[in-house]
């Protein structure tokens, strides 16, 4: 098919599930939709001799391996089936987009309503004819339905929030290491105010603490492992305060028994 398009929605960039994905991994997806299109209305589970896994592979430009490690994350996120057929295409594709047929039912439907009205001086212009008379309404503002489910509440407003809390514990949190992983692991928690507010108090308690503070930072952990771990819900036992205690051959002076303290 020439010239095929296909619908891509702005949420692509906010879903949770596309954006657990790696760069590449997005990448090959959107190559998938692609290869989807030029399918035209045949589901590709319709075509098993001519795509499989190894065409796939080489129409994405990559080894068989690299294809069968995506190809499962991309069905362990619901945005695939086990056949490789995209999850809701049709849902999300109106017929209007790639049959014709609806398009020569309403060209004929239009010059039936000229020639009833006697108005044959007036010709349809082509945008006109080839208009499909379903209307295609969009979600509306501020909605998702990226998996086809239904749509049931306002999810970029809260995946806004949510990313802008994450902007602002990655600006607080003292490791800057392995940012995609800490981010995938924030939006798991997917923290409102309260548990927000929680966890940057957590946050400020471990900066002080001793294990922290301890050889410059070195056994700081990631914030990915902290996040996953739940960390910010352990007591923290100590603060920097102890690790700057005068010491005496190494041991802290306070920990001392007595008569072991120099006079």
């Amino acid at each position: 098919m020439d010239n095929s398009w296909f619908r891509m929605y702005a949420e692509f960039v906010t879903d949770p599930k596309v954006q657990m994905l790696s760069e590449a991994d997005q990448r090959r997806f959107i190559m998938l939709l692609c290869i989807r299109c030029s399918n035209g209305d045949t589901p590709l589970r319709e075509t098993r001799e001519t795509f499989h896994d190894e065409s796939i592979a080489f129409q994405l430009r990559i080894d068989i391996d690299q294809w069968l490690s995506t190809k499962q994350v991309l069905i362990s996120q619901g945005l695939i089936d086990n056949d490789i057929e995209i999850v809701s295409w049709n849902k999300r594709q109106y017929a209007s987009d790639t049959s014709t047929a609806r398009v020569r039912k309403h060209r004929a439907a239009k010059r039936n309503d000229i020639e009833t009205q006697g108005n044959v001086s007036v010709t349809p212009t082509d945008s006109d004819a080839d208009t499909d008379t379903e209307v295609n309404t969009p979600c509306p503002t501020g909605e998702i339905d990226i998996d086809g489910k239904g749509i049931d509440k306002p999810m970029p407003e809260k995946l806004k929030a949510v990313s802008d809390r994450f902007v602002a514990f990655w600006s607080a949190y003292p490791k800057k290491e392995n940012k995609f992983q800490s981010e995938k692991a924030w939006q798991k928690l997917s923290p409102n105010d309260g548990l927000f507010a929680k966890i940057m108090a957590a946050l400020d308690r471990s900066k002080q603490s001793d294990q922290w503070v301890r050889d410059g930072g070195k056994y700081i952990p990631l914030a990915s492992t902290w996040l996953n771990g739940r960390r910010f819900e352990d007591e923290i036992s100590g603060s920097s305060s102890a690790a700057s205690a005068p010491t005496i051959g190494g041991i802290p002076r306070h920990l001392m028994l007595a008569d072991e303290v120099p006079s």
